[in-house]
């Protein structure tokens, strides 16, 4: 509902409550890792994602993939990136090194330096 997502004053949006970290078994997280993990790589997913999951009966159903989802300081995103231990700015360097890692530039620049360092 778009209430629920975008309406703060309303009763949908005021009933969502994120619970971190979830309360789950450890088969259930297993299980949780291994379709992140899955959903991110048949996706073709790089760098950052967000995945949105519902456990039914014992199975793990991935809902939504998203991989450009929301980074504001206030989202779920951010939020777990916390847990895992990262602040807001590490989190987003995080996401540029990752990204330039893969440009052309970025791989001449570091190359050269562990040449450097490896010939001193």
């Amino acid at each position: 509902m778009y209430e629920s997502k975008f309406i703060p004053d309303s009763r949908q949006y005021q009933n969502i409550k994120t619970v971190l970290p979830a309360a789950l078994t450890e088969d259930e997280l297993c299980d949780v890792e291994h379709a992140c993990k899955a959903a991110y790589s048949v996706t073709g997913c790089r760098d950052y994602a967000r995945i949105d999951l519902r456990i039914k009966n014992g199975l793990v159903y991935s809902i939504d993939i998203n991989p450009n989802c929301d980074i504001s300081p206030d989202t779920s995103t951010i939020s777990t990136a916390e847990l895992a231990g990262y602040t807001y700015g590490e989190f987003g360097g995080r996401i540029v090194r990752l990204a330039g890692q893969r440009h052309f530039l970025w791989q001449d620049e570091h190359s050269m330096e562990n040449t450097t360092k490896a010939s001193l």
